[in-house]
């Protein structure tokens, strides 16, 4: 009797735990694979701040795949955010200011609903930033709001600009049976294993994980999809204007034009004076200071940095362009909901003397939005967009450029994709009050405030959000959750989202008034821009 009486006591204490994971006096344990955290009650949520994922990437370490984190003993606090990437902090499209930076910046945060008494949905979201900018720790991506609808949010750092993506002949001479040049999405993977590994000790299901995305993050999100690497790290996928139609370079061969990461990346090392291919070159790649490879502000350096960096095909991380991987068939088969906004060409740029305004992040001359195609087609696409080929206004080359790159090609991913598995498809179209004066429609990065929750975290007198701003977020919040919990974005009281349908293609359109079901918009001139020389543009930020 009294041996049973143990066994139930232990049962009892096992029970207790999984249904009160958290402890009364406002603070946390939870016992990881590398050791003890600490975090805080910020109620509705359990936040856990400044996780490691790996050891930093410094030193010997700088510009190889991630590793471990070391075991640690005792408890670890996990109350402050850790270090973000190295990148320009004083950027006028910075949707928020950031902490410290730092190369050892391979941090996550976890965010737990107070309440969590099972295994619960997992969302983990992959920053934007045009691979140059970002952080997990960007306040308007706090989870805390999120999290009150019932899932387990992951915020994540990864190593961008040249920390991120860069190839070097002599790195691969060094390390010739490692992965190069994506280290940014050798990063994302591994933060993904570390939530695989850990996340049930936080209640979480590990079998029950959605990745999210928001531009450049939406352009991993298309990665991971096709990366052998990513397999089974993932259950479903929420991509958000990031599917860019563009030729992918690759690590080691120059292609008709387009330069190779390796030729880039030794150009570069030539210019601040390294030259050859030996391990003396690596050494001295390695010695150079952080801020010599990452520019501290905006400048033309920066710029080529964006144009020239990014995902490549490296043979290991990648293999083939995801679009090209997608037209084929060969993603993974995973539930995805995928959309854009409205005014894709520009985005938010803000300033502590001037205000609010756009700025583009494309070209929006005739002859870049209509390149590659005839005049008959483009006759066409301009009068869908209801304007005059021989008077081109402004709103309607910003439609149309919006649409060619972002647009366009995020309907035919999501078209391809939904013969084969479940696709739901969305277009953003509301702003918030205080912007309305700057722009009728949302530039690019725009619904993050929406879907996180946090606009009272927008840049620009977030007192004036209003009611309907917020009654727009909540109900783009619940559509969100819902899928990360069962792959069907379908929220009781709310309008019925349907699947991407071939025959009637039909996305959810999120209006400052409302939401509703309607026909894709200009669906055959979105094929029409498809026709054209890919776009070589890509986001700047968010």
């Amino acid at each position: 009797m009294k041996r049973n009486g143990v066994l139930h006591w232990r049962m009892t204490a096992l029970l207790i735990s999984a249904l009160v994971p958290f402890a009364a006096d406002g603070q946390t344990l939870v016992n990881t694979t590398f050791g003890k955290l600490q975090g805080a009650i910020e109620a509705p949520a359990v936040v856990f701040r400044g996780i490691p994922y790996a050891v930093a990437p410094v030193g010997e370490l700088r510009w190889r795949a991630p590793r471990e984190p070391h075991h640690w003993s005792g408890v670890r606090m996990a109350r402050e955010y850790g270090a973000s990437c190295p990148q320009v902090l004083d950027a006028p499209t910075q949707l928020s200011p950031l902490n410290e930076t730092s190369e050892d910046c391979l941090f996550l945060n976890v965010w737990v609903p107070r309440e969590a008494g099972k295994k619960l949905p997992v969302v983990v979201w992959i920053h934007g930033g045009g691979f140059i900018a970002g952080s997990g720790s960007e306040r308007e991506y706090d989870g805390t709001y999120l999290a009150a609808h019932g899932v387990i949010v992951v915020t994540i750092n990864y190593r961008i600009g040249r920390l991120g993506f860069f190839a070097h002949p002599a790195l691969e001479r060094q390390h010739t049976d490692e992965p190069h040049g994506n280290f940014g999405l050798m990063d994302q993977i591994a933060a993904l294993r570390w939530v695989r590994d850990n996340i049930l000790q936080f209640r979480g299901d590990p079998k029950n994980v959605t990745v999210a995305g928001e531009s450049a993050g939406g352009i991993s999100i298309m990665a991971l999809l096709t990366s052998s690497q990513a397999a089974g790290l993932f259950a479903k996928a929420i991509i958000q204007s990031g599917v860019v139609h563009r030729r992918m370079r690759s690590l080691a061969q120059n292609q008709d034009g387009l330069p190779s990461a390796e030729s880039i990346g030794a150009e570069w090392a030539q210019s601040v004076g390294i030259t050859g291919n030996g391990p003396e070159v690596v050494a001295a790649l390695r010695r150079l200071p952080v801020d010599r490879i990452a520019p501290a502000s905006v400048s033309p350096e920066l710029l080529q940095i964006l144009g020239s960096g990014g995902p490549m095909l490296d043979g290991k991380v990648l293999s083939e362009p995801p679009d090209a991987a997608i037209t084929d068939g060969r993603e993974r088969r995973v539930p995805i909901l995928i959309g854009c906004n409205d005014l894709e060409a520009l985005v938010w740029s803000f300033d502590r003397a001037a205000g609010a305004s756009t700025i583009p992040i494309t070209a929006l001359d005739a002859e870049h939005i209509f390149q590659g195609l005839d005049q008959g087609e483009k006759q066409s696409i301009v009068e869908a967009y209801g304007g005059d080929v021989g008077s081109l206004k402004r709103e309607v080359a910003l439609a149309i450029a919006s649409d060619r790159m972002l647009g366009a090609p995020t309907f035919y991913v999501a078209r391809t994709l939904s013969g084969r598995t479940p696709v739901f498809l969305y277009r953003f179209s509301a702003v918030p009050t205080p912007l309305r004066s700057v722009s009728g429609q949302p530039p690019h990065g725009t619904e993050v405030f929406y879907v996180f929750g946090t606009l009272n975290r927008l840049p620009f007198e977030p007192d004036r959000v209003s009611g309907e701003d917020r009654n727009l977020s909540a109900s783009i919040m619940k559509y969100w959750t819902e899928f990360a919990r069962t792959g069907e974005p379908a929220v009781r009281g709310q309008p019925s989202w349907s699947r991407l349908s071939s025959r009637d293609p039909k996305l959810m359109r999120f209006t400052s008034t409302g939401v509703s079901m309607q026909a894709v918009p200009h669906e055959s001139a979105l094929m029409s821009l498809l026709q054209g020389d890919r776009v070589t543009s890509v986001p700047i930020v968010h």
